[in-house]
């Protein structure tokens, strides 16, 4: 948590410092919008929500209680992120004990048209 910080506060001063950790969060973004993609395939996500901004929400938010947890280990960072998701998903999330669940088969069914993605 210190050394982010500290990259964070010396990228102002460093643009090749500050160019390689927008590169960083860049990718870290886009794993979120990719992740927020598959969903809206599956039509999983409600009508009208917008990937990009939520896959960015996202990333930031869980950034942010990386760091939260940091400093409060009891923090249930997993029941805040499935709270902010709620209100985009088509299906109730349930909480997880080591490790994720499928999405109901109705939300993992194929659109017509659409070619599934590599497995």
């Amino acid at each position: 948590m210190r050394v982010h910080g500290l990259l964070l506060s010396q990228s102002e001063w460093n643009e090749d410092l500050r160019t390689a950790m927008a590169a960083e969060y860049a990718r870290w973004r886009a794993a979120f919008v990719e992740l927020f993609r598959q969903l809206e395939d599956a039509e999983a996500l409600t009508e009208g929500t917008d990937v990009k901004l939520l896959g960015a929400a996202f990333a930031a938010l869980s950034d942010q209680l990386v760091d939260e947890q940091a400093l409060d280990p009891g923090l249930d960072t997993e029941a805040i992120m499935r709270e902010a998701l709620r209100p985009f998903l088509r299906v109730s999330v349930q909480p997880t004990i080591g490790g994720g669940k499928r999405l109901p088969a109705a939300a993992r069914r194929a659109r017509p048209g659409r070619a599934r993605r590599g497995r």
